[in-house]
């Protein structure tokens, strides 16, 4: 008896786990410079609050096995203004999205670099080795070439 109880759970929590699977949705599209139409490899896109992924070298990406509903999609690129966008998903298939992104000027603090050493304009030449080699050792291999 104790065989089927766990039997029974065990096929119980298969048909609940697989009973969702024909509501899911797919979140797909591409990423793109909004000034040339160029795709972006490696964008971060992501569900806010949620799963992420990142787009191939197309520019293209897809967020499988998503509850039908409304998100907020979130996608970021180096160098590029982080957009969001609203989007609702439902159980048909969804049109690709086309995200652009545009350009965005990273205004930085100056860098100096001053020298604190006591030696300023003092260089070091490098050392120089010697290695001892015999003669005959020089010979043969040059007679081999």
């Amino acid at each position: 008896m104790r065989i089927s109880r766990s039997w029974g759970l065990f096929f119980s929590a298969i048909i609940f786990l697989t009973a969702g699977e024909g509501a899911s949705a797919t979140l797909s599209g591409f990423v793109l410079d909004a000034t040339s139409g160029e795709p972006l490899p490696v964008a971060n896109i992501w569900v806010e609050g949620g799963s992420g992924t990142f787009s191939n070298k197309d520019g293209y990406f897809v967020l499988p096995r998503m509850l039908p509903g409304a998100y907020t999609v979130m996608v970021s690129y180096i160098g590029y203004k982080t957009t969001r966008q609203s989007v609702t998903l439902g159980e048909a298939p969804a049109e690709l999205l086309r995200i652009e992104l545009n350009p965005q000027v990273l205004l930085l603090e100056p860098i100096v670099v001053e020298e604190t050493s006591e030696d300023k304009g003092q260089r070091t030449s490098p050392r120089v080795s010697t290695v001892p080699v015999a003669a005959p050792v020089i010979r043969d291999h040059k007679t081999r070439e």
